[in-house]
């Protein structure tokens, strides 16, 4: 079964900060230190995410690391 889905009856998402509704693509860069990949450079790891294009704010859904300690695999 075949469900259509209606994208303009959705909700649309808003910045936490200022409410205006319109984003841009970001990416945040964690450099990971050879010691701990254990090959001989560095690595940088990106992580695409969202700004609000107003105010520059990443809501808290779209952060990967807002508790600051982010666990991740790799």
């Amino acid at each position: 079964m075949d469900k259509k889905i209606n994208l303009k009856e959705m909700p649309t998402v808003k910045c936490e900060e200022c409410e205006f509704d319109q984003f841009k693509e970001i990416t945040y860069i964690k450099r990971v230190p050879k010691e701990l990949t254990g090959t001989d450079r560095d690595t940088d790891v990106p992580f695409p995410t969202y700004a609000c294009i107003k105010c520059g704010h990443v809501n808290e859904e779209f952060n990967p690391f807002f508790d600051g300690n982010p666990d991740l695999d790799l």
